[in-house]
């Protein structure tokens, strides 16, 4: 809770961010602040954007996310000839904005009542990619080995072939 972080004293904040796996509810100092402290650690810090505001985080973040919340012709800010920067409002009343589109890595869809979609989509995402990270690790580990020891044979075969003939 922003609240609480806010009471912490500031080297218990830096000490402890890596501690913390999610941050809800904070303000955009707060948010900024920590994620120098996790970039400080050397952690890998992912940033949800909903709001314009949230922009430099999506730019300072290592992977960023944003909603996918679109322009309407009906809600644009009239003479500001500049649909990227324009905010507009979903039906629950939360303000997106397309320049986080733009800036963010993946875009979240809404979610749905079958659990598609939105925060979940992230964590699937997530998990499937570090999956296929170890998958590649292995595969490259195994063909190593494969074709190591296929090539001493190989040498030893040649070696010992030529010193017998001799």
């Amino acid at each position: 809770d922003g609240a609480e972080l806010r009471a912490m004293k500031e080297g218990i904040r830096r000490t402890n961010a890596a501690y913390y796996r999610l941050l809800c509810g904070l303000d955009i100092h707060q948010k900024q602040e920590m994620l120098d402290y996790l970039r400080e650690q050397g952690e890998v810090v992912g940033v949800v954007g909903q709001r314009l505001e949230e922009l430099c985080l999506l730019r300072a973040a290592d992977i960023s996310f944003a909603q996918n919340i679109s322009v309407r012709q009906d809600k644009l800010t009239p003479g500001s000839g500049d649909t990227i920067v324009s905010r507009v409002s979903d039906a629950a009343g939360e303000e997106g904005c397309e320049a986080l589109k733009f800036e963010a890595d993946i875009i979240v869809s809404d979610a749905t009542a079958k659990g598609g979609g939105g925060f979940g989509a992230i964590l699937s995402t997530i998990g499937i990619a570090k999956n296929t990270d170890m998958n590649v690790i292995r595969a490259i580990k195994y063909l190593l080995c494969s074709q190591t020891a296929r090539f001493l044979l190989v040498l030893y075969t040649i070696l010992f072939s030529k010193a017998g003939m001799g």
